[in-house]
């Protein structure tokens, strides 16, 4: 983790005054808001990094993350006609030709393409009598070869009798150089995406075992010259692995031993870098992937013996998986937004949810903690969706999906409340970029509302009201039953705070705060939320 320091936040403001004025001068530091993580795409210009990250910045965020590129299958013939191939037609036959000449006795038997907005160095090849590199432009291609012998063993290349060709396209336009470099200069971590397994062809949900030993040598040579390239960035943390499973205690055995297979490969090549994954749960009855609390721990547990370092669930709301619902609203009707999920419709939470998003995380937590007691160290953070079900007016090119609100995110940190121990949100781009039908866009709604109280967990601790949240000191607590409404009165202030660079499994900037029990508040009084000068919290139930 990149700790916080007064220079971070220097070098913070100073770019937000080049990036947004000097209106950003007051946004920056340790009040941020509690989202601190965004993935990202690529690009392909550093000043085009500059401008994503520290606009990110000014919202909090010290930690960005990248999906990793996925090798297609192919075939020569499909390959030719594809950019940038088909602007040199003559690398494909090419490529077959000096193959002949190499390995006189090997077919070829899969061909896959691999695209990456990378410029990799010498690391990535390996058999030097075949394979290289052609610039086309600002297109590299590499054509790489993987040899084994006749019963499917690994071999060298001039006596191999079958091999596997990849062919990556790359660019001169590093985007994750640039990334890291702009990342360092605003001190955020980043989490690179490393080479995502390909999809079986008929179940594309699990990775394909069948070509999973290509991949792997693959993926070592992408990993080897990662820490050849990027060993000295402080800014380079860890990796994320793209493959994608549900948190559910019957989960996909074809992810697991994918995880288990590459992360030996992160250990030996990246010592020292993290492991992130960020599955997805689903809660919803009427659905045969939907899963209990129960099945979401054990879930939990059957990732972590992958060795990993962070396990991100997703939230699930931007889906409709799961719900924002309190337990004393599982009678409440579900949200209009709900009623296009599958599964859901026009019903109430409890009739649609085995539980609501509090509870699964509450069993991560459980499972992390147990595996602890056991030897085994996992961080648990909360990926919560930046956008909406249903179709609309577009937010991007590459999803059908709606953007969110403030409000709706100010939500999902509620619900998240104090297990997780960072915020990140799936996704920076464009869901916090574009418009799409509001105001403004979400990032801009966010810069001006940072500030606003969230409470995240409410206790009654004898004569004390125990308030857990974001920017409640110095507020007024309000304490209900429904019916009647009572002002806390003011106890002793913030207990404790969660600040920046400090060890800890708790978010940054959490703090709890203390006031009077109200007299006069029974049993029946559970509904409190926070006034402060930048308005009021949404509404948390004590106990729960």
């Amino acid at each position: 983790m990149v700790r916080s320091s007064n220079r971070l936040w220097l070098v913070g403001t100073l770019s937000l005054a080049w990036y947004l004025g000097s209106a950003a001068l007051v946004l920056a530091g340790p009040g941020a808001y509690p989202i601190s993580g965004y993935w990202f795409f690529g690009r392909s210009s550093r000043a085009a990094w500059r401008a994503a990250l520290t606009k990110a910045r000014a919202t909090g965020a010290d930690t960005a993350i990248q999906f990793g590129p996925r090798p297609k299958a192919t075939d020569l013939g499909e390959l030719r006609d594809l950019a940038p191939f088909a602007l040199s037609p003559e690398l494909v036959a090419k490529a077959v030709q000096d193959l002949a000449g190499v390995a006189p006795d090997a077919e070829i038997r899969r061909v896959f393409r691999y695209g990456a907005k990378e410029q990799f160095g010498a690391r990535l090849l390996e058999h030097s009598a075949y394979e290289r590199s052609v610039r086309i432009g600002d297109t590299i291609i590499w054509r790489l070869a993987f040899p084994f012998d006749s019963s499917g063993r690994p071999s060298e290349l001039p006596v191999a009798r079958i091999v596997d060709l990849v062919f990556v396209s790359g660019s001169t336009k590093d985007s994750v150089a640039m990334l890291l470099a702009e990342a360092g200069a605003l001190e955020m971590q980043v989490f690179v995406g490393m080479p995502t397994a390909p999809q079986h062809p008929t179940y594309p949900w699990d990775p394909w075992g069948t070509v999973m030993p290509t991949f792997l040598r693959f993926a070592n040579r992408v990993l080897g010259d990662y820490a050849q390239r990027f060993g000295a960035s402080e800014a380079f943390v860890g990796v994320y692995q793209s493959v994608e499973l549900p948190v559910a205690a019957r989960t996909l055995r074809a992810a697991l031993n994918c995880y288990r297979d590459q992360h030996v490969l992160v250990r030996q090549k990246l010592p020292g870098r993290r492991i992130m994954v960020s599955p997805y749960w689903d809660a919803r009855k009427r659905r045969p992937t939907g899963v209990t609390a129960d099945s979401v721990r054990r879930g939990i547990i059957h990732i972590a013996r992958t060795d990993v370092d962070i396990i991100a669930p997703q939230d699930s709301r931007g889906t409709g998986k799961v719900g924002l619902f309190w337990d004393v609203e599982a009678s409440a009707p579900v949200a209009a937004g709900l009623h296009c999920v599958t599964g859901v419709g026009e019903t109430t939470y409890g009739d649609a949810y085995h539980a609501n998003t509090r509870r699964f995380y509450q069993a991560a937590r459980e499972a992390v903690d147990s595996l602890t007691a056991e030897g085994i160290t996992v961080d648990l953070w909360a990926n919560l969706e930046g956008f909406a079900p249903g179709k609309g007016i577009p937010c991007g090119s590459f999803t059908t999906s709606q953007r969110t609100t403030k409000e709706r995110l100010d939500r999902q940190i509620m619900m998240a409340g104090t297990y997780p121990a960072k915020l990140v949100c799936y996704m920076w781009d464009s869901y916090f970029t574009c418009q799409a039908g509001h105001p403004e866009p979400l990032a801009d709604t966010i810069l001006a509302g940072h500030d606003q109280p969230i409470v995240v967990a409410a206790a009654r601790e004898d004569e004390r009201l125990v308030l857990t949240g974001y920017h409640l000191a110095g507020g007024q607590a309000e304490v209900s039953d429904g019916d009647q409404v009572l002002i806390a009165p003011p106890g002793t202030g913030v207990v404790k705070r969660r600040d920046p660079g400090e060890s800890g499994r708790y978010p940054d900037g959490l703090e709890w705060v203390e006031w009077a029990w109200p007299a006069g508040a029974g049993e029946a009084c559970r509904r409190i939320r926070v006034r402060t000068a930048r308005g009021w919290s949404q509404t948390v139930i004590l106990g729960e």
